[in-house]
């Protein structure tokens, strides 16, 4: 596994991670920024933390396969 490997796996673990928890803690700096506002008013609050959590949670599973060493086919 190369050392780049690491760096983008930790990196959207990390960024998962203040995603998935910023949604939960109800953060107000997370949904200020201008596409969740933009869904929190379209949708409601509560749905656009589901969705958020949601999104940070598929981006820490992306890490974990990226630590893995799992490589798309093409790219062997």
């Amino acid at each position: 596994m190369h050392c780049f490997d690491w760096l983008m796996g930790g990196t959207a673990i990390a960024l998962g991670m203040a995603i998935a928890l910023g949604a939960l803690a109800n953060a107000r700096w997370l949904l200020e920024l201008r596409r969740p506002k933009w869904l929190a008013e379209t949708i409601g609050r509560g749905p656009t933390r589901g969705i958020l959590a949601a999104i940070g949670l598929a981006c820490m599973a992306l890490g974990l396969v990226i630590l893995s060493g799992w490589r798309p086919p093409w790219t062997r």
